[in-house]
């Protein structure tokens, strides 16, 4: 704040002066008017020495009163006048923060919105409807393509994780320049919709179109050679790309999974590897990690349709695009069956109202001829055992709506919560966790933090307005929440 100092003073005595400028210009305005209105009415009216002297005191009676009235209110308002011209020149300077910070922060907010995407981490139906809208995606013609680029020494040896040695400066020359290269090949409406994981050095890029889904694997087929040839010539650098297959919004997860799948198998004589002409590998089964943490959490949430999806790419990526021999497809069975006991060991007794189903679930889990059907009926009956009852139901909807127009409130809390609706804050807490999927408190600062982010856009005030608005009393914690979620503190900027 330091630096805006000089220029506030400076401000300050400057509006002042004006102020009082236009208050003596006025002035002398109306003695213009006043003489002009005398003289008219002397030459009509009057025209004699009665007339004359009249006038003379009448014109010297309305000037002194109007310079009296003018000089009191100078004098009296003058401290509120400076007042006043001080908030003005802060909002000013807010304002020049506020721009700084929004077009800094700008890019950050993007890619942190492509990354939970990406990684099928929304957590609310409002957030998916206030990201599709805030990415500009709201258009149901578009399909989607994922990249997964990733790049490398020029010893390369195979490793997405290597790490390519230059300095900081280098680095940032080369990150600005790939950018710029992709973002001219794959932008859309202006917009290169990407996230760049510094740690593993990757580009994930969405690459949104309409048309025929073969046409465009071949144009960025041409792009990525594009890309490799000028980065290789310019850096010395191996660049590669994977690609998924062609989904609508609500799938981009699996086509990033399968881009970053591809990705893996780069080499030398495989710059570009398209998901849908690779060659798959029987002799491995297709069950990352992010998938075996995902079946968890949705069962674990309730979410029988993402469950129902997760094992139809399970059963398509391995039964149908891979000929898996037996002792494979046990282990790929063994791999699944953990992450459904992950989420039966956490199903809280108060739950189980019928524990003769449970104990059929857990006799089936424990099978030695388990398929994979068995597995997904399993892992949806699970899921019921995390649905709230239809009184829990009930009294959570009128808590997440009661939530939804009171998360501004400053003193909103598990106690408020508690109070309200006459529960008590363990209890609110697990039934809120079983529903929502979330912590009570993250779901919260995912609320404040989301609205601050609109409001910074929309440039709705300053930063300490903004943080008070969303319900943070202190502008510090208010940056530490932002800077955890966007990884941008908006304070650090100024």
């Amino acid at each position: 704040m330091k630096m805006f100092t000089k220029c506030e003073n400076t401000n300050q005595n400057s509006h002042s002066n004006s102020i009082v400028k236009a208050f003596i210009f006025s002035y002398i305005v109306f003695l213009i008017v006043v003489f002009v209105i005398g003289y008219i009415c002397y030459h009509l009216l009057f025209n004699d020495a009665l007339g004359v002297r009249f006038l003379t005191v009448f014109y010297l009676s309305a000037s002194v009163a109007l310079g009296g009235f003018l000089t009191f209110f100078i004098i009296r308002n003058k401290e509120q006048m400076a007042h006043l011209n001080e908030r003005l020149d802060k909002a000013m300077v807010d304002n020049n923060m506020l721009t700084v910070t929004v077009e800094a922060a700008g890019p950050a907010l993007f890619q942190s919105r492509i990354n939970k995407i990406l990684g099928s981490s929304i957590i609310s139906a409002d957030e998916a409807a206030y990201t599709r809208e805030y990415l500009g995606l709201t258009d149901d013609n578009l399909s989607y393509y994922v990249l997964y680029c990733v790049t490398y020494g020029n010893d390369f040896i195979g490793n997405p994780t290597e790490n390519i040695v230059y300095d900081d400066n280098d680095r940032a020359a080369f990150n600005n320049y790939l950018y710029n290269m992709l973002k001219e090949s794959f932008a859309y409406n202006g917009d290169l919709y990407y996230y760049y994981a510094p740690t593993s050095r990757t580009y994930s890029v969405m690459v949104p179109f309409t048309g025929n889904s073969s046409e465009m694997v071949i144009k960025i087929q041409e792009k990525i050679l594009n890309i490799h040839r000028q980065v290789l010539d310019k850096y010395g650098l191996w660049f590669f790309a994977g690609l998924g297959t062609p989904c609508k919004y609500d799938r981009l997860w699996e086509s990033f999974e399968q881009a970053r799948q591809m990705a893996g198998k780069a080499g030398r004589d495989y710059i570009f590897s398209p998901y849908e002409v690779a060659e798959k590998d029987s002799r491995s089964y297709f069950y990352p990690t992010e998938f075996s943490t995902q079946m968890t959490h949705f069962i674990t949430i309730g979410k029988q349709d993402q469950v129902r999806n997760i094992f139809n790419l399970i059963q398509k990526e391995n039964m149908q695009e891979r000929s898996l021999s037996v002792q494979l497809t046990r282990y790929l069975i063994s791999d699944v069956r953990n992450s459904i006991l992950k989420a039966r060991f956490a199903v809280p007794s108060e739950n189980v109202d019928d524990a003769l189903a449970l104990n059929e679930i857990d006799h089936v889990l424990a099978s030695e001829r388990l398929t994979f059907a068995l597995l997904e009926d399993s892992a949806l009956k699970l899921c019921n055992y995390f649905t709230p009852k239809k009184t829990e139901t009930s009294s959570m909807e009128s808590i997440v709506e009661y939530i939804s127009c009171n998360y501004k409130d400053p003193s909103m809390g598990l106690n408020l919560i508690s109070d309200k609706f006459n529960i008590s804050e363990s209890y609110f807490s697990h039934m809120f966790k079983e529903a929502m999927g979330v912590n009570f408190s993250v779901y919260l600062e995912d609320m404040r933090l989301t609205e601050a982010s609109r409001m910074i856009e929309a440039k709705e005030g300053s930063l300490s307005d903004i943080a008070e608005a969303v319900g943070y009393n202190s502008i510090a914690s208010f940056r530490r929440a932002f800077k955890k979620k966007y990884g941008v503190t908006p304070g650090s900027l100024v």
